[in-house]
């Protein structure tokens, strides 16, 4: 990191550093720390709400202040109260993350249902039920794998390396290598040029619906012959835990028994075991269960 490169001011002498505020940065400091340190501290109220704020949209799909960025005063929060007591806990935990997702995910506001009754049917800005969003690109891509129980080849990244540990969505190109990298430009992921959510695109597009429903990347899961499925039926697994594991696995429920019966008739009239057990598969990452946070 370099020390040096100060500004000429045009009127003579150097332009030495200064925090907003007028504290005087030290010439031999690593600049990129002492601007972390005085972003980061207790004494600067914007870092703590803006970084509370994201968080609660990334877990609610809608944040305290929307859009999530547009702190100022004519954008008021919808729970000012709330926002304040979560910068409190946030601030006191010495700004860490995760004891404040603990405390959000162990809310009542958190765990409502998408399905709201009476007065709070269409309230979504004070969160009366659940705010239904599509998974993120990455989500999607790990989400896929861990249904259908392989793991997705990224080239020039270690095995079993998951899409969400991807730091920026990675060029495109050809080769079965790639379709992860296709998956994820066709779905969303930024480049992450620039500090604005903004970036991501989370429009739903005709190229996302022909990726999960002929894409090559799900149909090389479907059909890898060690996933989830041709594991099953390597070990004789019985149909009925066969079936629950898929279900466990993609929408972390037990079939209704109209399902059971339903699949289990398609699965024993079908001559391909396989084929059909697959067709199971591909119909439960279709379903809005799947695609949706809810």
């Amino acid at each position: 990191m370099l020390t040096s490169g100060e500004l000429t001011h045009p009127q003579g002498g150097k332009a030495l550093p200064k925090l907003l505020g007028g504290a005087a940065v030290d010439p031999e400091a690593d600049r990129l720390s002492v601007l972390a340190t005085w972003v980061t501290s207790p004494t600067n109220p914007f870092f703590a709400k803006a970084q509370v704020n994201r968080i609660w949209l990334h877990l609610m799909g809608r944040g305290l202040v929307d859009p999530n960025d547009d702190f100022r005063t004519s954008n008021p929060p919808s729970n000012p109260a709330m926002l304040d007591a979560l910068v409190r806990e946030f601030t006191n935990s010495g700004t860490r993350a995760k004891p404040l997702i603990r405390l959000i995910l162990n809310s009542a506001t958190y765990q409502r249902s998408s399905t709201a009754t009476g007065f709070g049917t269409g309230d979504d800005k004070h969160f009366a039920k659940a705010v239904t969003h599509p998974l993120q690109a990455e989500q999607l891509l790990d989400a896929l794998s861990g249904a259908l129980g392989t793991p997705v080849k990224f080239p020039n990244t270690p095995v079993g390396m998951r899409a969400g540990e991807m730091a920026a969505a990675p060029q495109t190109g050809r080769g079965r290598s790639n379709m992860g990298m296709r998956f994820l430009k066709v779905f969303g992921k930024p480049d992450r040029l620039l500090t604005c959510e903004c970036e991501r695109s989370e429009d739903p597009g005709v190229l996302q619906a022909l990726q999960l429903m002929t894409g090559p990347l799900l149909n090389e899961l479907l059909e890898a012959e060690d996933n989830r499925i041709g594991r099953g039926l390597a070990a004789g697994i019985k149909p009925n835990a066969m079936l629950d594991d898929l279900y466990l696995a993609s929408v972390c429920r037990f079939p209704t028994d109209a399902e059971r019966t339903a699949l289990l008739k398609h699965i024993i009239a079908s001559r391909e075991p396989r084929r059909a057990w697959e067709d199971v598969a591909w119909g439960l990452v279709n379903s809005k269960e799947f695609l949706l946070r809810r």
